[in-house]
């Protein structure tokens, strides 16, 4: 009976957990999402490093895809957040001709997310390595 019992209990909890994790695969986000901008109309991408405001512009239209590429890999996920945050490592600005969108490590236009990977994991490897 004990057996009978624990086996219910443990088939019960998966069920649970593989729900949640169903739900939580269907939250995840990309950088499309948040911002409708098409993507190919950026003609320049500014990163500010807020450790001491050095900027790095880019306007050569193949980096800039390539940057962009790498931030639409990460998974975003919104959370809730009622922190007072100042500050960022590093501030992203990108600019078409109409709109300019920025990012920050845990916020993108006004809404706050956290990525995998990091954002500012995927900005200084992508700053390190131009």
């Amino acid at each position: 009976m004990k057996n009978t019992l624990t086996l219910l209990m443990t088939a019960a909890i998966l069920i649970i957990l593989s729900a949640c994790q169903e739900n939580a695969a269907t939250n995840e986000l990309r950088l499309s999402d948040v911002y409708p901008l098409p993507f190919h109309s950026i003609k320049e991408v500014e990163i500010v490093d807020g450790r001491n405001g050095n900027k790095v512009v880019l306007t050569n239209k193949d980096e800039i895809a390539l940057f962009v590429a790498e931030l639409e890999k990460m998974k975003l996920e919104e959370y809730q957040s009622s922190e007072k945050r100042e500050g960022y490592l590093w501030l992203v600005r990108l600019k078409s001709k109409d709109t300019d969108y920025q990012m920050t490590s845990y916020q993108f236009a006004d809404r706050h997310f956290m990525s995998e990977p990091a954002f500012n994991d995927v900005v200084f490897e992508f700053i390190t390595n131009r």
